[in-house]
């Protein structure tokens, strides 16, 4: 997303679609009222074997310093 954005200027738009799997993930610093962080998981997510969510993914709460 870095990459994406850092040409960005002033009056650009960008759209970001996904289409693929999500999740839920423990939330570890208290920032969820449901304790939980969503998550999608890109192409090269890592499992776990019994097939949960081992690392590699994106989290919902991952800033990129803009707003």
């Amino acid at each position: 997303m870095r990459n994406l954005l850092e040409g960005a200027q002033a009056g650009d738009h960008f759209v970001f679609h996904f289409s693929g799997h999500g999740d839920q993930v423990p939330n570890l610093d208290g920032t969820e009222d449901d304790g939980l962080d969503e998550i999608i998981w890109p192409v090269d997510v890592e499992l776990a074997p019994d097939g949960t969510v081992a690392g590699n993914f994106i989290k919902d709460d991952v800033s990129l310093g803009t707003q």
